[in-house]
């Protein structure tokens, strides 16, 4: 199972960084030295050595770096009468150690003097303030400006991951839904989607519906659900204000991707392969972390049975949430196991989230044949498995969303037991 804690740290500081208003990198910065300060306390300095090793491949350090310049900056700047930090200042901490905060500090002065062929962290945040004084030097002027370009930056980012967000359903099957409404006409595609587009899709779903085929894809109710809410102005970030349809031009602008013409049906491939390639580097693999004992009371273990049987136990949910209904495909059964570990009333998992443990399962199952076109299409029946407990060490390096899912329901199996060893206990005392 992953290191949940050290994953709590670097999701919590991530939470921070994406939190709008001036100097949230500060605010990062003494969060991280404070989380660092206690995980150290409770599970030693080798587990915290390991934890910043973490934290290197993480990416926030990049940001938390600028948060230590904001939050340090005098004591740092020791030669008042440069205006500015230089990068001899910045290398007066990087041997440093000791007490955490040297020990993150000298993690942080290495961040910003790495050089990245020519070219550091540093000499991208000195020349932030076009009006400086020097550009060998970071004042606080180019924090400033720093800290408006990335809160313009963070904005423009937003919306485009919104629309990515939401445009999920679009990128998904084979071939992908857009394509699927674009040549709902007359067979062609040209890169738009009409409203009569949309309504050919339903009425195709209705009639698809009286068929032995019912709930097949693409014309499953979810898909169904999905071009009805468009229809009804649900998704403008997708279609805009004034809904007339949208092209694969509007969507990929509004989304943040690079443009695909779209001149047939096989150009989509290319554009769900943009798609992917965006989104794919929005979800971080979780590094490697030190075992962490899922259940601290057998840590003498004196019943390693136990260990074993919940695990069982676990898997077994896993795999009956990983079987196939009538009309279900690989998008069905990650959004089961995504939601296995919610607690009543919890939001679900995002498309997003889902789209891409879809992904990962498609790459993993070996029911696929080709079709006409020599394209791959999985094909499932009621009653398969998609193959998740056999590979669930590779899917939950992959995604660390299905890691906390299932660990969430592992500790709600557990907690279950032993209500149900307490009430039957109960019950005997009463007799």
């Amino acid at each position: 199972m992953p290191n949940s804690e050290a994953d709590a740290i670097v999701q919590k500081v991530q939470s921070q960084l994406e939190t709008p208003g001036r100097n949230a990198e500060a605010h990062a910065y003494t969060m991280l030295l404070d989380e660092l300060k206690q995980y150290k306390e409770h599970n030693g300095a080798a587990a915290t050595t390991a934890l910043t090793g973490q934290l290197e491949q993480s990416g926030i350090l990049p940001k938390v770096a600028v948060g230590w310049l904001q939050n340090d900056y005098d004591k740092i700047d020791t030669y008042k009468d440069d205006f500015g930090i230089s990068k001899s200042e910045i290398a007066d901490y990087t041997n440093r150690g000791g007490s955490t905060k040297a020990d993150l500090d000298a993690m942080l002065a290495n961040q910003l003097l790495k050089d990245d062929g020519g070219h550091s962290q540093f000499d991208s945040v000195a020349k932030r303030n076009w009006r400086g004084a020097s550009d060998d030097l970071i004042e606080k002027a180019d924090l400033r400006a720093y800290d408006r370009q990335e809160t313009r930056a963070k904005n423009r980012d937003d919306r485009h991951q919104t629309v990515r967000d939401d445009a999920a359903p679009l990128f998904q099957g084979s071939p992908p839904l857009m394509a699927v409404l674009d040549a709902s006409h007359n067979g062609e595609c040209d890169g738009r989607v009409s409203e009569g587009d949309m309504r050919r899709f339903l009425t195709a779903y209705e009639v698809n519906n009286k068929t032995e085929n019912a709930g097949t894809g693409p014309y499953t109710p979810e898909n169904a659900a999905y071009v009805s809410d468009l229809l009804n102005g649900k998704y403008p970030e997708l279609t805009g204000e004034n809904f007339t349809g949208f092209s694969a031009r509007a969507l990929a602008r509004r989304a943040g991707l690079d443009h695909v013409k779209i001149n047939s049906i096989e150009d989509y491939d290319s554009l769900v392969a943009v798609y992917a390639a965006k989104t794919a580097k929005e979800t971080p693999i979780a590094a490697a972390s030190p075992p962490v004992e899922t259940h601290p009371e057998n840590a003498v273990n004196p019943n390693p049975e136990k260990v074993v049987d919940d695990h069982k136990d676990v898997f077994a949910q896993v795999d009956t949430l990983s079987t196939y209904h009538k009309g279900e495909g690989q998008w069905h059964v990650a959004k089961r196991l995504l939601n296995a570990g919610n607690d009543e009333g919890e939001k679900g998992a995002s498309n997003k989230d889902v789209w891409h443990l879809t992904q990962d399962i498609i790459a993993l199952d070996g029911t696929k044949s080709l079709d006409a076109k020599g394209r791959t299409r999985p094909i499932v029946h009621p009653g398969d498995e998609a193959p998740v407990v056999s590979n669930i060490d590779t899917l939950f390096a992959k995604n660390p969303k299905l890691a906390q899912s299932i660990f969430r329901l592992e500790k709600k199996t557990v907690a279950a037991k032993v209500q149900d060893a307490g009430a039957a206990v109960e019950c005997f005392d009463e007799y």
